[in-house]
């Protein structure tokens, strides 16, 4: 299963039954909470990974709570873990992204291009 940009753009056009608000930004951001795994690319040793969650995304970015201080341009992937339809299993979405704001326990990223491969769990 391959889901591309294209994916948070369905996400952003179906927004029946998912809080999606809108503020000073220019895109819908949408409440969701999905588990995540992200690793610092850009930093030299030693390596910052860790777990966190998703607090809102939208085609452009994410909100998310992080374990580690991070801090502003910061390169960042982030695997995103999905759930699919039975049939299919589960998925995972990585993004690379820069982080944008940092507060005290969580960062916003801006999404470069995503790319994802299925999960064989």
């Amino acid at each position: 299963m391959s889901l591309t940009i294209s994916f948070l753009r369905e996400l952003h056009a179906k927004r029946d039954g998912v809080a999606a608000f809108m503020d000073r930004r220019s895109e819908i951001r949408f409440s969701l909470v999905a588990k995540v795994k992200y690793r610092v690319c850009d930093r030299p040793s030693p390596t910052i990974a860790g777990v966190g969650q998703t607090i809102s995304v939208s085609r452009s970015g994410m909100l998310l709570r992080v374990q580690h201080a991070l801090e502003v341009g910061d390169r960042v992937a982030v695997t995103v873990d999905l759930v699919a339809p039975s049939k299919i299993g589960k998925a995972e979405l990585t993004l690379l992204g820069e982080v944008i704001r940092v507060e005290p326990d969580c960062v916003a990223l801006q999404f470069d291009e995503p790319e994802t491969k299925p999960s064989r769990h």
